[in-house]
């Protein structure tokens, strides 16, 4: 028989041990700079801060792992290590790696204490990751991984185990083995098995083992995820981003409370919004959890103390209010009420401006400085594409001169913007890629009082009533009564000023239908004069300009100035052409207006041979 490798132990738990406990934060696959960049902010006394793979290592004493519980925003989990052995491959050595690397009666005093175990095994990780096929197995002797298809170790030339020596490779069954050693010590040492309690143990247990090499943590936030901040309840928005999730691409997009009016124009039920809030009123995380993260005895003597001191320190540095405005806007009803409540919840509903719309006709109260939003890309993917091209026309109206961030999963979504990124953030959340994607939306230039840029800005339409209005035959209204005198000298705006309407009221309701479909032809004449005298100010434009007005519609800025003159051109003639198709679609709609399709001489002979 051949003797089982030895492991080693190398303690790590100990009131005693230096002072310091070795802590892993968890997070979701690429944020962990940004969860390394909340550690050396200086909220958490936490040293040697390395990043690792889906988290990051720190040390600090048991304040630095309250800390940590109480003030990470973008952290899933944070684990106290408590033991690391190396050489395990069997059951029988996790089992006594488990009993003796840790005092227990010091974690489990009372009877009442209750336990669970989760662990992760990375044979069964590459797996789920597709990074190993179902059947691999893990050499007993080395720890490597190796294809079902073989009979023996690359590495070490070491024969498959049978089944029921196959070693430790599923997770769930470590986790039992874990269990079942800690349940042993207590009872040999204290005559009582502690009970197991998966939702929410007193004392929460994670295992990792890879290639024989075993670390056990106590998860000091808790068995539930840091992301349950507890100001949401009840029903939840199909698409609603995680609460971590959404803290740490504020924290990476450069959040400043103080300088930046924030605003979310597709907010569904308010995630980015509220956790601005709470950065922006300086709200620990943890305070809206309703249970310490680590009960007494659970820390080293006093730890509990330890625990409300931070608390109310925590407490003593919120502030009432975020110092600017942070809006939140949706379209759907059911979406801002959930908003409403969780701003309710987290007790910063006073900070965050709600309105209810379609992006396509918000107009922020306030400038903003900084966009987030999370557009439709998944579960509302029937309604993408016109969602991304209404976000892009808003960014470039109301947004100029901000930054904005918007997070995809589905790349095809975004060339609807017709803008270009300036940097992206590559994550993975619950198993789906995503991209954090940064855009700076340009601010409008002036030429003699008027945008340079406005016809890549606004619809060609909001561009004509200037011109096509100067002329034009009409009838003044004042009040509800009409008067008959013709005004053909004078164009609309002159007669509404006189008549002493505003804007919006429809002075081209008291034309007739012969007079509608002659001025909507001066439309179109307007349009054609407006392109020839957009075509000889292109030409004049330098080779900056032009590339700026390029990436600001989206299109390519690369080539000699003739081929930007060409490409600028023929942009500026497909939106003449959708001009003209919707202008002399209107007037069909008016000759259509009867219901015959027919033209005026042609109806009144149709009406006089009814009666003849």
């Amino acid at each position: 028989m051949a003797l089982r490798p030895l492991f080693l132990l190398l303690l790590s738990f100990s009131p005693s041990h230096a002072g310091l406990q070795t802590y892993f934060a968890t997070c979701v696959k690429g944020m962990e700079p940004v969860l390394a960049s909340e550690l050396r902010s200086g909220l958490v006394d936490a040293q040697d801060v390395e990043e690792g793979h889906l988290g990051v290592h720190f040390r600090g004493s048991h304040r630095a792992g309250g800390q940590a519980v109480l003030w990470l925003r973008s952290a899933i989990r944070v684990m106290e290590q408590l033991s690391y052995g190396e050489g395990l491959f069997q059951p029988e050595d996790l089992y006594d790696f488990t009993r003796e690397s840790v005092r227990w009666t010091d974690l489990l005093a009372r009877k009442d204490q209750t336990l669970s175990v989760s662990a992760i095994c990375g044979a069964a990780r590459a797996v789920e990751s597709g990074r190993a096929r179902p059947g691999d197995w893990v050499c007993a002797e080395c720890g490597g991984l190796v294809f079902a298809s073989r009979t023996e170790c690359f590495a070490c030339g070491a024969p498959k185990p049978a089944a029921a020596e196959s070693g430790l490779t599923h997770s769930h069954f470590s986790a039992l083995t874990v269990k079942n050693a800690v349940c042993d010590a207590m009872r040999d040492a204290c005559g009582w098995r502690p009970s197991v309690d998966t939702a929410d143990a007193d004392l929460p247990l994670f295992l990792y083992l890879h290639r024989g090499q075993a670390t056990l943590y106590r998860v000091c936030s808790g068995s539930a995820s840091m992301h349950k901040r507890g100001y949401r309840a009840g029903a939840i928005h199909a698409a609603a981003l995680r609460e971590t999730t959404a803290a740490g691409l504020l924290l990476h997009a450069g959040y400043r409370p103080e300088e930046q009016v924030l605003c979310d124009p597709m907010a569904g039920s308010g995630t980015f919004a509220i956790e601005a809030a709470l950065i922006a009123t300086n709200t620990a995380p943890g305070l809206l959890r309703a249970q310490p993260p680590i009960a007494s005895p659970g820390w080293a003597e006093g730890g509990q103390a330890d625990w409300e001191e931070l608390v109310q320190e925590a407490r003593a540095a919120l502030r009432p209010c975020a110092p600017l405005p942070i809006l939140a806007n949706d379209l759907h009803g059911g979406a801002l009420e959930l908003a409403r409540r969780g701003a309710e919840a987290a007790g910063v509903s006073s900070s965050i401006h709600f309105t209810e719309g379609g992006v396509a006709a918000f107009v922020p109260r306030d400038s903003p400085d900084l966009v987030v939003s999370n557009p439709p890309w998944d579960l509302r993917l029937e309604s993408g594409s016109e969602a991304w091209q209404e976000l892009g026309s808003f960014l470039k109206r109301s947004c100029g001169g901000s930054t904005a961030w918007l997070l995809s999963g589905n790349k095809d979504l975004t060339r609807h913007l017709r803008m270009r990124k300036s940097e992206s953030l590559r994550l993975e959340n619950a198993g789906v890629s995503l991209v954090w994607l940064k855009y700076d939306v340009l601010r409008p230039k002036s030429d003699g009082g008027v945008s340079s840029s406005a016809a890549a800005i606004a619809p060609v339409e909001d561009a004509l009533p200037a011109q096509r209005d100067t002329e034009r035959p009409g009838h003044r209204v004042v009040g509800t009564v009409e008067e008959a005198e013709p005004l053909q000298d004078k164009g609309l705006q002159e007669v509404a000023v006189e008549a002493g309407m505003t804007a919006g009221d429809e002075v081209q309701e008291v034309f007739d239908g012969a007079e509608l479909e002659q001025g909507m032809r001066e439309e179109i004449d307007a349009a054609m004069l407006e392109q020839a005298t957009r075509e000889s100010e292109v030409e004049r434009l330098t080779v900056a300009e032009l590339k700026d007005e390029l990436q600001l519609r989206g299109l390519t800025d690369s080539g000699v100035k003739s081929q930007l003159l060409e490409r600028l051109e023929e942009d500026d003639s497909r939106i003449a052409l959708l001009e003209a198709n919707r202008v002399e679609s209107a007037s069909t709609s008016v000759k259509m207006a009867d219901g015959t399709g027919l033209p005026e001489d042609d109806l009144e002979a149709l009406f006089s041979s009814l009666y003849d």
